[in-house]
């Protein structure tokens, strides 16, 4: 940026000295010093002007600096927005998945209970079947 600063810089400097001296060698080839004045304040308002106009052309160029950063900024804070769900979105699946995994072990568990009871029953002997030899 400072770049360009300076080329406009040179650019109003070559402008101005080119217009000075065409009013300087308009002064010495007769011209009254009412005619130089007029020159002189036509001058400094073209400078005006050009001050003016650099002035703009540098608080464009510092508004369109703000602009980017606030974008980028806005970009950051989604991603990490959309982040912080996506993580929630996993912390519930996980919880889901091990809510699931408990349901399942107790069903085991209960399963395994049973069959343990239901083996000891029909290992005790029945007394229907049970033969006595005398």
């Amino acid at each position: 940026m400072s770049n360009r600063r300076g080329r406009l810089a040179d650019n109003k400097h070559c402008l101005l000295s080119a217009i000075r001296q065409c009013f300087i060698s308009s002064a010495r080839n007769g011209k009254t010093s009412y005619g130089m004045a007029v020159s002189e304040r036509a001058l400094a308002e073209e400078e005006r002007e050009v001050t003016n106009a650099t002035k703009l052309a540098h608080g464009a160029l510092r508004m369109l600096g703000n602009i980017g950063i606030a974008l980028a900024i806005n970009a950051i804070i989604s991603g990490i927005t959309h982040l912080v769900n996506r993580v929630k979105e996993i912390k519930e699946s996980t919880d889901n998945l091990i809510s699931s995994f408990k349901s399942l072990k107790e069903e085991a568990d209960s399963l395994a209970k049973n069959s343990n009871t239901l083996v000891s029953e029909y290992a005790k002997p029945s007394s229907k079947n049970l033969f006595y030899i005398v």
